[in-house]
């Protein structure tokens, strides 16, 4: 039986007295399609108080924004890394919550470039008392290895991607028969992997398309060997010529920062 967990068995992440944002991070894997994007941004609700304002969400596609639409989205090239390095200067001690969407590009294709100095800061010694991280990527052969071993949480959705499948095979022994578990996970089902608990296998996460809410899920043999097909794991297009999609009103405003010559996006 599935059913809508209670606020801290979804995320057991510590609240910031001043503002009660919930701090830490949460990384998400999978290619096009799996619904990572989606549990992402409901993990963003879940972490921000309702009457929280200071939500970013920097990708250079609008899909993450549109679902968030009181984020500043700041729509930056990730080959632009001046901006990038402008905007990641400026979360320095923030009480902010940031989601970076497709973060494979900002990161670089090695994993080890951190994309700029102000990136390489937050992955690395990014563990402070305000900020709350979440990460949305493809693969974790671009994805810093620190920033997986820091995350309070890393889920896995359904992949046939090397590297994806190796880093599991690896660093997940306690989970019997991995690799086919993660090719057979059913659209919007995560494994959910928590590298700074003890009990480090935490279970199974699904995100309803009805409720847009997080809930525990069982597997069924049954269900994930007749829903599952394999997955689409070619890169997205980051140019913007991805499938368009209606895009609502957003209230995003400008946002005053150190980085002064940047501004958030409104979705279009």
């Amino acid at each position: 039986m599935n059913s809508p967990p209670q606020d801290d068995a979804v995320i057991d992440l510590p609240r910031d007295r001043e503002t009660g944002l919930r701090v830490g991070r949460i990384t998400l894997f999978g290619p096009t399609g799996s619904g990572k994007t989606e549990m992402g941004c409901a993990f963003a609700r879940l972490m921000a108080p309702p009457s929280f304002e200071d939500i970013y969400v920097l990708s250079p596609k609008p899909t993450a924004a549109n679902k968030l639409p009181h984020a500043k989205w700041f729509q930056i090239s990730p080959t632009d890394k001046k901006q990038v390095e402008a905007f990641m200067s400026s979360m320095k001690n923030k009480r902010a919550l940031l989601l970076i969407d497709e973060a494979d590009s900002y990161f670089g294709g090695s994993g080890r470039t951190y994309g700029t100095p102000s990136m390489f800061e937050a992955v690395n010694f990014g563990r402070n008392d305000c900020l709350a991280l979440i990460v949305i990527a493809h693969g974790s052969n671009v994805a810093p290895k620190n920033l997986i071993e820091n995350s309070a949480a890393v889920l896995f959705f359904r992949t046939s991607t090397p590297g994806l499948i190796d880093y599991a095979e690896d660093y997940m022994p306690e989970i019997p028969d991995v690799a086919h578990t993660l090719r057979n996970l059913p659209d919007h089902v995560a494994l959910v992997y928590a590298p700074l608990s003890r009990e480090k296998f935490v279970g199974f996460a699904k995100y309803n398309m009805e409720t847009q809410e997080i809930e525990i899920w069982t597997p069924n043999l049954g269900e994930t060997e007749e829903s599952s097909t394999e997955p689409d794991d070619t890169e997205e297009d980051t140019s913007g010529s991805s499938k368009s999609e209606e895009v609502p009103a957003s209230s995003a405003t400008s946002t005053s920062s150190a980085a002064s010559s940047l501004s958030p996006e409104k979705p279009s």
